[in-house]
């Protein structure tokens, strides 16, 4: 959490809102996937496998999606 919320904090700032807020969402997905894996590790209800799948999948899927806007768009990382 604490590593997540660093990076978006201290994401590079530049006006330019597109670029800006994915600057901030990566890392925001990031820690998502990693306390979702973190979470899959330990003995959790059957239930919650699928939910924490989920996030896995379509958060890794966001971050593919932002980083090639980003390079679309010629926004520095």
């Amino acid at each position: 959490m604490n590593r997540m919320f660093h990076k978006m904090s201290h994401a590079c700032a530049t006006n330019q809102v597109n670029c800006d807020f994915m600057r901030e969402m990566i890392p925001h997905h990031e820690g998502a996937v990693e306390m979702s894996k973190t979470t899959l590790q330990f003995g959790i209800c059957p239930q919650l496998v699928s939910v924490l799948d989920a996030i896995i999948s379509s958060q890794e899927r966001g971050i593919i999606q932002m980083q090639n806007l980003m390079k679309c768009l010629g926004c520095e990382p």
